[in-house]
């Protein structure tokens, strides 16, 4: 089974729509996957169970963007094209089956809608597969191997910023008594 799997170009995006990718390789243990998104979020597929090909989407003019992955694609008879992106090119690669996200509603929270695009009740929780040389990294970054609480205040664009203030309140809550990271 060969499923092409249309993602982000932010990192931001790209991270909330990892939990339907892990959705798709738990259901699909023979599957193989190929991912295409913007060069921002490439590296964070890297380490993708059963992956064929990263496809980097750089912007074009005109949305040539969408042409050039059309014709990257195009000779690969796909089982399972799952678009996040909503574009129309999805309709034009082969396929015995896609999934194209719907209408974006506000009031639905991002991760239940981009789960909504494989017909999941339950949210497709955020998932990052990481390699060995970048846990090793990571270990070296974190004093002692005490536990770590990140926040992340920024955002590419300003409608998906949330205020500073709630940064703060967020981890004052989660540091504080009674809450899951008291006593760090």
């Amino acid at each position: 089974m060969k499923i092409l799997f249309i993602t982000y170009t932010r990192i931001g995006d790209a991270v909330l729509s990892s939990g339907v990718l892990k959705h798709l390789i738990d259901r699909y243990p023979d599957a193989r996957f190929t991912v295409a998104c913007g060069p921002l979020a490439a590296s964070l597929f890297d380490a993708v169970p059963r992956l064929d090909d990263v496809i980097v989407m750089n912007k074009q003019p005109f949305d040539g963007h969408w042409f050039s992955l059309w014709r990257t694609v195009r000779a690969v008879k796909w089982d399972l094209v799952v678009d996040l992106r909503r574009s129309l090119v999805s309709y034009f690669i082969r396929s015995r089956k896609r999934a194209v996200l719907g209408v974006t509603d506000n009031k639905i929270h991002r991760i239940s809608l981009l789960s909504s695009v494989l017909g999941l009740v339950e949210p497709a929780i955020p998932f990052l597969y990481t390699m060995p040389k970048n846990e090793e990294a990571s270990l070296r970054l974190i004093p002692d191997g005490r536990p770590v609480l990140a926040l992340a205040p920024m955002a590419a664009n300003k409608s998906k910023t949330w205020p500073l203030e709630r940064f703060i309140a967020l981890a004052r809550r989660l540091l504080g008594a009674d809450g899951p990271c008291e006593g760090w």
